[in-house]
């Protein structure tokens, strides 16, 4: 071979090495000016496979918190135990009818045998129970109380990692008035049984019910010094925080969120 021709092939292979990290410059350029919303949304969408068990899913909460849960990529799987179907479930788009498995029973005493269930590989246990006083005591007690202990058992027994319930702003197992007190006891309950990890919300009045229309709330709401939440607040905390703790878990076994604390998570995405 010739020199010429010998420095003429250096030359060819030197220019296609050139172009070769030419061309990979532009696409690493393409690469790192691409939207960092859309890369943030995909790595979200794959990061999890959650699966969420909810308890008083057609209440004020709960109803806002199935649908938070349907339309966050983040879920998989929705189980409802109610006494009855809510009309919308069944307009629901098909993609989020897939994910929604309701479970129709006549009293929630059935949660107290655990053989009647199977939540192997469930990620959170949502307890958004809540009666109201003017049915007496004793239903009240059963609902607010009896039942989230039967739920946190079953979380127990399967091994679900995530227990979050919602209580009460005033809740204090000392208060002499019947609601806060079931409520206080119902929290120290829980946390006695030591789960892996136990989320509380205490939120304040809740403002924008639509499951019911309580007049006297409704009055008490409008006070500027009480303390209130919108409903849809509530429900989306509930989401974020569950999503968050499956993420990156707190060191803490037990999270409480009060009102200012709930409207932070909602209105931000992000733990207070």
């Amino acid at each position: 071979m010739g020199l010429a021709k010998f420095y003429s092939q250096i030359r060819k292979k030197e220019t296609l090495v050139k172009k070769t990290l030419s061309n990979c410059k532009r696409i690493q350029i393409k690469i790192n000016n691409y939207p960092s919303t859309f890369i943030r949304k995909t790595r979200m969408e794959t990061s999890q496979n959650l699966k969420a068990f909810v308890l008083g899913a057609t209440g004020a909460v709960g109803r806002l918190l199935v649908s938070e849960l349907l339309s966050s990529p983040q879920w998989s799987e929705i189980t409802v135990v109610v006494r009855r179907r809510l009309k919308g479930w069944d307009r629901l788009p098909p993609n989020e009818q897939k994910k929604l498995k309701v479970i129709m029973k006549p009293t929630l005493d059935v949660l107290e045998d655990v053989s009647q269930w199977d939540l192997t590989g469930y990620s959170t246990i949502f307890c958004c129970l809540g009666s109201q006083k003017k049915y007496g005591e004793k239903i009240f007690v059963k609902v607010d109380y009896t039942y989230p202990l039967y739920a946190a058992n079953l979380a127990r027994h399967f091994n679900v990692p995530h227990y979050s319930i919602v209580t009460s702003e005033r809740a204090n197992p000392k208060s002499l008035a019947m609601y806060f007190k079931t409520k206080g006891e119902v929290e120290e309950a829980l946390k006695a049984l030591e789960m892996p990890h136990l989320s509380i919300f205490r939120p304040g009045i809740l403002l924008h019910r639509m499951n019911d229309m309580r007049l006297k709330e409704n009055i008490i709401g409008r006070l500027l010094f009480v303390p209130k939440n919108e409903t849809e607040n509530v429900a989306k905390a509930l989401r974020i925080e569950a999503e968050i703790q499956h993420k990156s878990p707190s060191k803490e076994n037990v999270k409480i969120y009060q009102y200012k604390m709930i409207d932070y998570i909602a209105n931000h995405n992000q733990l207070p």
